[in-house]
């Protein structure tokens, strides 16, 4: 069977059943999380999430694709510790949005692949979580 990571493990694409392929688990800017910490209460967010995704799962869902790029305040411990709790899957993302990132701009390209690699390959902030799709997105330029 095929499979796809997913942040507790590999999952078999067969058992993925009915996927909502475009959510956001925790949406928090990283900057402020880390300046502040007080900026979100954390446990009160994935008591939130989990009782959401819990109540998904008892819908039908099996599967939840979180999409939160790297640098608009992914937290994969978040992202797991709400997987463990409402049971469901879930396939993290790793990506960047790319508009409005001045740094960006100086990289090369290679450097930004290498960067995304590491998220599919060796895991997720320092996590066995590995990243199961690639999030692309265009600003107001589109594709250029």
């Amino acid at each position: 069977m095929a499979k796809i990571n997913g942040v507790l493990g590999p999952l078999d694409t067969a058992e993925l059943g009915f996927t909502l392929m475009h959510e956001h688990i925790f949406l928090a800017n990283a900057a402020m999380r880390a300046a502040f910490d007080d900026w979100v209460d954390d446990e009160k967010a994935i008591r939130r999430a989990s009782d959401e995704a819990r109540a998904a799962l008892e819908r039908g869902v099996r599967t939840l694709v979180d999409l939160t790029p790297i640098n608009l305040g992914r937290d994969i411990h978040v992202i797991r510790e709400v997987a463990e709790r409402s049971q469901i899957q879930v396939i993290a993302a790793t990506g960047l949005y790319y508009h409005e990132e001045p740094w960006l701009l100086g990289w090369e390209p290679d450097r930004i692949v290498e960067t995304l690699i590491r998220d599919i390959e060796k895991g997720i902030q320092g996590t066995d979580s590995k990243a199961g799709i690639v999030k692309c997105a265009t600003g107001h330029e589109g594709v250029t």
